[in-house]
């Protein structure tokens, strides 16, 4: 072989090399690429970029919210005051409570989920309807040995509910009728939670959302009804039209138990009560009696007749945690 064939072979074995050392390069950034998005934007962030984004699962956080759904489409996000939607097409928007806001901006993908920018939480956030403070902190009595039982005093403070012929108010028979039902309750081994102790408004959100926070066994809420027409008289106990089984048998329990009273029962019906709707956890509404009938509000006002509804719904619990078990 000659030297110059020497040489050539030679030439020709570095650029083979430096061919397959370039490819073997291009292989090892290919392999190492995260996920792009569904539409072609960008990689997802690298740990230089780490700060500028964020999962959507920490926007939630962030924002108090929670995910509901997510498809490639559209993400919604939700908690007890706010329904946030983001878009997330070219040019997508967010929208609060169905009113659209501003574009979400880029939205990443990889193998772990979706990414917003960080800045996008700010902009959100200014939108969001926050909970106020609590008018009353509930308050918290016994072990839950038994269980827990959320009791709500129906109205209170400046809202007095149903005035009764006799000049009283609802909102005070509600509360006197709860402090007894927690102390019963309390002694037979039930841990309770009263949504207020004292003459004081919480708003029906807010009764909701601590039902929603504290996840009782049950959530009691206590009224008394009123009507235009005097003569109709009975207790009723009511579900949302939607309701689990186990408060449907909380309220067939406490149908049962209240025939103790004395008074009429109206059984069992459904209603769209906001505290009803919108707590997660088992939940019935009893009404009393009725304030506009005479005879109703006389015996509602009476501390015995108290102790005896009181005691008959104690019953209707216990009864509810023994069968729903």
């Amino acid at each position: 072989m000659t030297r110059s064939n020497t040489r050539l072979k030679s030439n020709y074995g570095l650029i083979l090399a430096s061919l397959m050392l370039l490819a073997g390069t291009g292989c090892q950034s290919s392999a190492r690429r995260p996920g792009r998005s569904v539409y072609q934007t960008p990689a997802a962030p690298q740990a230089t970029q780490a700060s500028r984004w964020i999962s959507v699962d920490q926007l939630a956080s962030q924002l108090h919210l929670r995910v509901v759904n997510q498809d490639v489409a559209m993400v919604t996000l939700k908690n007890d005051r706010n329904t946030v939607m983001l878009f997330k097409y070219d040019d997508g928007q967010f929208s609060v409570d169905g009113r659209l806001y501003g574009s979400v901006g880029q939205v990443l993908q990889d193998d772990t989920g979706f990414f917003v920018e960080a800045s996008l939480a700010t902009r959100i956030g200014e939108h969001l309807s926050q909970a106020p403070v609590l008018a009353a902190s509930p308050r918290f009595s016994g072990s839950s040995r038994k269980g827990t039982i959320m009791i709500d005093a129906g109205h209170g403070g400046k809202d007095p509910g149903a005035i009764s012929v006799l000049g009283f108010y609802e909102k005070d028979i509600t509360l006197k009728v709860a402090l007894r039902l927690a102390s019963m309750l309390n002694q037979q081994g039930y841990r309770t939670i009263l949504t207020r102790d004292n003459d004081v408004f919480v708003e029906l959100a807010d009764r909701c959302a601590l039902a929603n926070r504290y996840n009782p066994d049950l959530f009691v809420s206590l009224h008394a009804d009123s009507c235009e027409t005097p003569s109709v008289s009975g207790y009723t106990a009511y579900v949302a039209p939607s309701a689990s089984w186990r408060a449907r048998q909380a309220a067939k329990s406490f149908v049962s138990a209240m025939s103790q009273t004395g008074t009429d029962s109206r059984g069992v019906k459904t209603a769209k009560f906001k505290v009803l709707m919108d707590t997660t956890c088992p939940a019935v509404l009893i009404e009393m009696g009725y304030l506009s009938n005479a005879w109703e509000a006389k015996r509602l006002r009476n501390v015995n007749i108290q102790q005896r509804v009181a005691k008959a719904i104690a019953n209707g619990v216990r009864e509810f945690t023994v069968t729903a078990k």
